[in-house]
């Protein structure tokens, strides 16, 4: 069993109550990963919680207070960009931890610090003199390319913040849940074949967009949509032995929409991602399960089905049901279906006349209808 399946022999902070999905610090109602770990079953956690609720901060806590000689944890960034920023003096993700718990040197600065030795990026403790006495894990970015390094002491792995800011361009981004796979492999390699504990894996980022490319690589789009309509906040595969987590603290954002800042952006999509838990660059319109026996099959782009009402001219949906109609392919056959069906669908895409079976399918018939020249080229 991994020691992270074992929340009996962990370390845990005191005051912190494992089966309840928060704590409560200074009298704030925050984020408590210490409750799904005592899912031992599990071996990927995957969170979009709000903004500021301590996602990173309570797993950062965790990895440093649950350090073991012989073991280390793995933190991926997504670009290069993203890692360098944590070797800075302001990037430190230990920065708040240390000065809440003391943890500073004779100097003031954290005991925790990211350093980089050679192309190696590692988590460090330092003594109060400020010279290093351990490394108790190291940092990758994901779309660098990680081949030939030895992961065989690699006991927990976190990916924080996989979520992209919006309006940042991020290249080969599509590649990103393929280097998600091959990192995860060449850490696992043939440890569970041979008998030996594979690594526990925590993914956590804001609540921006379920329109990811980890969210939709791992299949969990229709899981948080579903759990987002229906207020749930916890979903467990024991297939695949994976937790998806959307956490809601209604005291927490209660609070926290009573601040000057979020007075200030009231009704925004600021609001909706930060405090309530929504996904803010994501829109639902047009949304909506419908019955088929209402419609009948236009036609197929890959695995979609265009659905056209009967009877209401102009009305169209689009689903993921099989039918008996032309069929399309983004990979070869994208022009004929452009040349035929662009324009007369092109508006009804747009003007709320096509409904959509559920957010992923209304993503990529968007995608589709909005990125011409990026299909094209594909030909």
């Amino acid at each position: 069993m991994n020691r992270y399946h074992d929340i009996d022999n962990l370390v845990i902070p005191d005051n912190i109550d494992v089966n309840l999905p928060y704590k409560y610090v200074n009298g704030v109602q925050l984020f408590n990963i210490y409750y799904y770990l005592k899912y031992d079953f599990i071996n990927l956690i995957h969170i979009l919680g709000a903004r500021g609720i301590g996602k990173s901060y309570d797993i950062f806590e965790l990895l440093y207070l649950n350090r073991k000689p012989g073991k280390e944890f793995l933190l991926l960034k997504t670009t290069t960009g993203d890692l360098q920023k944590i070797t800075t003096e302001k990037g430190n993700p230990y920065n708040v931890y240390c000065a809440d718990k003391g943890l500073l040197d004779r100097q003031g600065k954290p005991l925790i610090c990211v350093e980089k030795d050679g192309e190696e990026y590692y988590f460090c403790e330092r003594d109060p003199d400020g010279n290093i006495i351990s490394k108790f894990g190291r940092a990758i970015a994901l779309l660098s390319g990680s081949r030939g390094v030895d992961y065989s002491n690699v006991d927990i792995i976190f990916y924080d913040e996989f979520i992209p800011d919006p309006g940042v361009i991020v290249q080969k981004i599509s590649e990103q849940y393929t280097a998600f796979n091959n990192l995860l492999e060449s850490v696992i390699r043939n440890r569970e074949m041979f008998g030996f504990d594979i690594p526990l894996v925590i993914l956590a980022s804001n609540s921006t967009s379920l329109a990811n490319e980890m969210t939709r690589g791992l299949n969990l789009v229709k899981v948080y949509e579903k759990m987002y309509k229906n207020g749930d906040t916890l979903y467990i595969d024991r297939f695949r032995n994976l937790l998806a987590v959307y956490p809601y603290l209604e005291e927490y954002s209660t609070k926290k929409k009573k601040t000057w800042l979020y007075r200030l952006n009231h009704g925004t999509e600021f609001e909706k991602m930060s405090v309530d838990n929504e996904f803010s660059y994501d829109s639902f319109f047009a949304v909506n399960s419908k019955k088929l026996v209402e419609y009948r099959p236009l036609v197929r782009i890959d695995n979609i089905t265009i659905f056209k009402h009967k009877s209401i001219r102009n009305r169209y949906y689009a689903c993921n049901a099989r039918a008996d109609c032309e069929v399309y392919f983004l990979k070869d056959t994208i022009d004929v279906f452009y040349k035929k069906y662009y324009m007369r669908l092109r508006d009804s895409v747009y003007n709320g006349n096509m409904i959509f079976s559920d957010y992923e399918t209304k993503k990529t018939i968007l995608d589709i209808f909005g990125n011409i020249q990026k299909y094209r080229k594909k030909k």
